[in-house]
């Protein structure tokens, strides 16, 4: 059932596979997620958003290396 499967799920396992954080913390754990074999990540954007912050939410995330 869905609720018992949520209720399965912890905070450790939803931080392995999420990203959140400044645009530094974020670009960091998205480079150990390369480090470890991610090679296609996922962002998401809530419905409605513009498209001036969906850009410059992926400009401040990417590498700067």
């Amino acid at each position: 059932d869905r609720g018992k499967a949520a209720e399965a799920i912890t905070d450790e396992m939803v931080d392995n596979i999420t990203v959140i954080g400044t645009p530094d913390q974020c670009r960091k754990k998205m480079a150990r997620f390369r480090d470890n074999g991610v090679d296609m990540p996922l962002v998401a954007f809530p419905h409605g958003s513009d498209r001036e912050t969906m850009l410059g939410t992926l400009e401040s995330l990417a590498p700067k290396d």
